[in-house]
């Protein structure tokens, strides 16, 4: 067997480690082309569902999760409830929210409440914002 080695010790191309051990395996482009070829049907655009509104929308994957991000909101600190683009089938894992602001906030502060498949209470810092749901 031979033996292999890397020029300026790093690691060993494959054409490398085929002269190295005499065997007849494919090239560095036969195994792109054949990892390419294998995953090239893999997903595609109509294995996927997805919707965009003006400030909020989703993407659906085949397995049936979810991800829905959006915009809304009005400029107080009370809490407030909004609505996702459309229900998740079965639960929301995870709401991350921001407030969007010009300027410092007097508070400093985002908080989610009340998650539900439908939506979620918010309470940011006396301005609208930015949110990202994960479910299924």
């Amino acid at each position: 067997m031979g033996q292999i080695t890397g020029k300026d010790n790093r690691v060993p191309t494959v054409e490398e480690c085929n002269d190295a051990f005499g065997g007849d395996y494919m090239t560095e482009s036969q195994v792109n082309e054949a990892i390419s070829n294998a995953t090239a049907n893999f997903l595609s655009s109509s294995d996927f569902t997805m919707a965009w509104g003006s400030t909020s929308g989703y993407i659906k994957f085949p397995n049936g999760f979810m991800i829905q991000a959006g915009y809304g909101g009005r400029n107080t600190t009370d809490r407030q409830s909004l609505s996702f683009y459309t229900p998740f089938p079965s639960r929301c894992v995870a709401v991350v929210t921001n407030g969007e602001r010009s300027e410092d906030g007097a508070n400093g502060y985002n908080y989610v409440y009340n998650v539900t498949r439908y939506g979620f209470e918010v309470s940011w810092d006396k301005s609208p914002g930015y949110y990202i749901a994960v479910g299924y």
